[in-house]
């Protein structure tokens, strides 16, 4: 759609300048401000369809970076870290740490994960749900304490231990059970694995990385070690390597190379995407919904799995988010329990491309995981 809007505009920018060719004075000055004119409008309708200045296509994570820079100028701030077992923790001596509530693990949580905890919770007359997520689970766009994992923390029955870490994904999720649950370290009385749109459309067949993150947190944004097309192996050990990796293969900055008048024109998002199409970089193709079920499935199966032989209770779920609410349905995965998008509207979600429900909508998440967690 957006390359049909390219070339419907240069065929009426052609036309104007024909028209200021062939025209007396007063019709070319008509002519170069119906030029500029129509310039900005389509450069205004290519931002408003998600278009990124620099991007000469369309790429999966280019929301994920806020601004673009030189390549010596990206600075990692270590806020995620990558344990032995291929678990992504929050760093807290990370530069710039601000997680408020933290536990010995580097997960967001008010309790250490440990059997001792668990006993002392049920002495005090309530069951230990572990929560396991991304981003959504961590409790990103609500404000502090607003989280559905703070709110179901708050109600008298439950202490929550969150597992929930920005940026992971199925492979994640699967490696927290094993080392928590299978490993011994930690029995709940009930597990849900908060799953996401985003685990429908990242790496959900990747290798775990000990040692790797899967995301560097940077000055530009959140960048993964992994990026679409390479395969489940290949991975970017700095976040200066993966950096560099998105420049030269998704910006006009790879299709021109790394100079002034790159980084001039790249201001543009009309510009960036003609440029892509005059250059060949090697493009990366995006990642489809049906291409990632049965990788995601066959987690869950791992997961329940683990948690059945440890006799813990496990349940699935998808998180609501504004395509799902846009479509008035969510994807049907076999196991999963969809929430919403009925009873949620588009009120629960910040303004502009941020998917992470406010606090309203955190708090409808946490009155239908109490619905479940009383069946």
């Amino acid at each position: 759609m957006l390359l049909q809007k390219i070339v419907f505009s240069a065929l009426v920018i052609a036309l104007l300048v024909y028209a200021y060719l062939r025209s007396e004075v007063l019709v070319r000055w008509i002519s170069v401000a119906g030029l500029l004119l129509g310039f900005i409008a389509l450069e205004i309708y290519a931002r408003h369809a998600g278009g990124r200045p620099y991007f000469c296509f369309a790429s999966p994570f280019q929301d994920c970076l806020a601004e673009l820079v030189p390549p010596d100028s990206i600075r990692d701030y270590h806020f995620i870290f990558c344990d032995s077992m291929g678990v992504n923790k929050l760093d807290g001596r990370a530069e710039n740490h601000r997680e408020p509530v933290l536990n010995g693990d580097g997960f967001p949580s008010h309790y250490e994960f440990s059997d001792s905890v668990v006993a002392n919770i049920h002495a005090n007359g309530k069951k230990a749900i572990m929560l396991i997520g991304d981003s959504y689970t961590y409790g990103l766009s609500a404000e502090l304490g607003m989280s559905f994992a703070e709110q179901l923390n708050r109600d008298p029955g439950y202490a929550v231990f969150n597992a929930g870490i920005p940026g992971t994904d199925a492979p994640q999720y699967e490696a927290v059970v094993r080392e928590y649950i299978a490993g011994g370290r930690l029995k709940p009385d009930h597990v849900i694995v908060c799953l996401t749109s985003n685990d429908l459309g990242h790496f959900p067949d990747r290798r775990l990385t000990p040692g790797v993150p899967l995301l560097y947190y940077t000055n530009v944004g959140g960048i993964y070690t992994y990026q679409g097309g390479l395969g489940p192996d290949t991975i970017f050990r700095s976040a200066a390597d993966a950096y560099r990796y998105i420049l030269m293969h998704y910006t006009v900055i790879g299709a021109s190379g790394d100079n002034a008048l790159s980084w001039l024109l790249g201001r543009s998002v009309v510009i960036s995407r003609i440029i892509g199409r005059l250059s060949t970089p090697a493009k990366v193709a995006p990642v489809h919904i049906s291409d990632t079920i049965d990788p995601v499935i066959s987690h869950m199966e791992h997961i329940r799995s683990m948690c059945q032989y440890r006799q813990v209770p496990v349940t699935f779920v998808l998180l609501p988010c504004r395509v799902y609410l846009q479509q008035k349905k969510s994807p049907e995965i076999p196991g999963v329990v969809p929430i919403g998008p009925d009873g949620f509207s588009l009120d629960d979600y910040p303004q502009g491309s941020d998917d992470h429900p406010l606090n309203s909508g955190h708090l409808k998440i946490a009155r239908e995981l109490k619905k479940l967690l009383v069946r």
